[in-house]
């Protein structure tokens, strides 16, 4: 009967410790995929200040917020104030995803990072949303300094949908 215990007991616990991994490769995975988007996008927005590259990761939703005009009309006086892209510093992340027992949950990510220009630094904040297994950029900011401020204020009000279940993550880049 001992015998018996012990090997339920190491199985169940073999079992929760093999979740746990699970779910921690999951979390890694997903910064990892969407960091190379939020990244990518980034870089090759603030280089050619082509709205074709917002447009191209677009979550449906960005889409149906915001024609291509639209989005050429916001970022090409922004692409003009700020000249040539020098850097992309300071770069941080928030992570939520539902837990590993929430199947289809939507998974999400805001990057926070500063962009030096050859006439001024911006803000510029990504966020991302996994649909299908894929991730997709569903907003898209660039904050020049006398909108930082308010920018800022902005996002720190808006609340990503909330989970009772789910897992965070923060960190650097």
């Amino acid at each position: 009967m001992k015998h018996a215990l012990v090997i339920i007991a190491v199985t169940v616990s073999l079992g929760l410790a093999g979740l746990f991994a699970h779910g921690y490769y999951q979390r890694n995975l997903a910064v990892e995929q969407s960091s190379g988007l939020a990244m990518s996008a980034t870089t090759r927005l603030l280089v050619d200040w082509d709205v074709q590259t917002v447009r191209e990761f677009a979550s449906e939703a960005l889409l149906a917020r915001e024609t291509a005009e639209a989005t050429q009309r916001r970022y090409t006086p922004i692409g003009r104030r700020l000249g040539t892209l020098q850097e992309i510093h300071d770069i941080r992340y928030e992570l939520d995803m539902p837990a590993w027992w929430q199947l289809g949950g939507t998974a999400r990510a805001t990057y926070n990072m500063r962009a030096r220009f050859e006439a001024e630094t911006a803000t510029i904040r990504v966020d991302l949303v996994r649909q299908q297994g894929q991730w997709r950029i569903d907003a898209f900011d660039v904050a020049p300094p006398g909108a930082m401020a308010a920018s800022m204020a902005a996002s720190n009000t808006r609340a990503l949908p909330t989970r009772n279940h789910k897992s965070s993550a923060r960190g650097m880049l």
